[in-house]
């Protein structure tokens, strides 16, 4: 398992750390939405990260079926 970056969803969520930050990042693109949407996850936990990444990446799902714009969030 590489701790530096992970596909989930079909490659619509990646969790990644990027060298310019301690903490892991996120990038989700849900059905719907025509752009990724980026996030710090902050945090340099890797088993938190991946965690916290799927929350917000359901979040942003449940976002999308409401109707709600998920790039704001």
């Amino acid at each position: 398992m590489d701790e530096n970056r992970r596909v989930e969803e079909d490659g619509r969520l990646i969790i990644y750390k990027d060298e310019k930050s301690k903490f892991y990042q996120m990038r989700a693109r849900p059905d719907g939405v025509r752009r990724y949407v980026y996030k710090s996850l902050r945090t340099t936990d890797y088993v938190k990260a991946v965690s916290i990444a799927r929350k917000e990446y359901r979040q942003l799902e449940e976002n999308v079926e409401k109707g709600r714009a998920s790039f704001f969030l």
